[in-house]
C-alpha cells in the first residue's frame, strides 16, 4: 500500500539494539553466538562491526 516509511529522530539504526535488549533476547533462548549473528546482520550506522570492519578492509 505504502512505498515510503516515515520516521522521527532518533532513526532506527541510532542505537544498537542488540545491546539494548540483550538481557532480553537471552532470556528469550538465544546465547551469545546468536545475538553476535543477529548484530552482524542487522543494519548498523553508529555501532563498530569488526567482522564488516575486517571485511571492508581487504578492498580498500
Amino acid at each position: 500500500f505504502f512505498d515510503f516509511i516515515v520516521t522521527s529522530p532518533p532513526y532506527c539504526n541510532r542505537y544498537d539494539y542488540t545491546r539494548t535488549y540483550a538481557l532480553e533476547l537471552i532470556y528469550l533462548g538465544n546465547n551469545s553466538d546468536q545475538v553476535r549473528r543477529l548484530r552482524q546482520a542487522m543494519l548498523s550506522c553508529t555501532v563498530e562491526n569488526k567482522e564488516k570492519v575486517d571485511f571492508l578492509n581487504q578492498f580498500y
